[in-house]
């Protein structure tokens, strides 16, 4: 294993710093600076995501093996990640429409409809991620682990869940607030289409 020789190396700060790009040509400092925000927002929320899916395939196999005091941390993480990507879209708000607005049109159809992860987080309990760990845990005798142990997972899976619901609720308000009644970014019906989509993620 080779040593990290700095704090910038192991974070991966060049790439990182890079990565937030904005496309919308001649626009002004204040929007090229929100269109950049925007990025950002939807870039960490992404890694968050990542780290969460993570840690519930880690809970999943802890509680495979029978590990419940282990497997708790994990997917007390997983829920407080999803803490950080609401708060990150409530913080949405602070991106004016007039802003978004300008900078739009250089999306060309980019939407974050597109997104794989989030649409795996409409699933609710069809996320694979969330259906795994929700089978072995139904597959865990109670006679084998104990059962406090066994309520306190299954409560941090609902709590999971719950603010997997939270934030589809809070996405479609953001879609509403920047989009209006107008098409999508991505050439959809705009926020009629992403609460359609939603709801049949949520239930199929």
């Amino acid at each position: 294993m080779s040593a990290v020789r700095s704090y910038d190396e192991y974070v991966g700060l060049d790439a990182l710093l890079g990565a937030a790009r904005p496309v919308a040509a001649g626009g002004s400092p204040e929007v090229s600076a929100a269109e950049r925000f925007f990025i950002v927002c939807h870039q960490t929320s992404e890694l968050w995501l990542s780290q969460a899916h993570r840690d519930l395939r880690l809970a999943a196999d802890l509680v495979d093996r029978r590990d419940l005091d282990r497997a708790l941390p994990p997917i007390r993480r997983a829920k407080t990640v999803l803490g950080l990507i609401i708060a990150t879209a409530r913080d949405m708000a602070q991106l004016s429409r007039a802003h978004f607005d300008a900078f739009r049109p250089a999306l060309a159809g980019t939407s974050g409809a597109q997104s794989a992860q989030f649409t795996l987080l409409l699933k609710g309990m069809d996320n694979p991620y969330v259906f795994q760990l929700s089978s072995r845990l139904q597959d865990c005798d109670p006679r084998e682990v104990r059962r406090d142990r066994l309520v306190q997972v299954w409560d941090e899976l609902d709590e999971f869940l719950a603010r997997a619901e939270e934030w589809r609720r809070l996405h479609i308000e953001l879609a509403r607030h920047f989009v209006g009644g107008r098409r999508g970014t991505g050439g959809t019906s705009g926020v009629a289409y992403l609460e359609g989509r939603a709801n049949a993620l949520a239930v199929g």
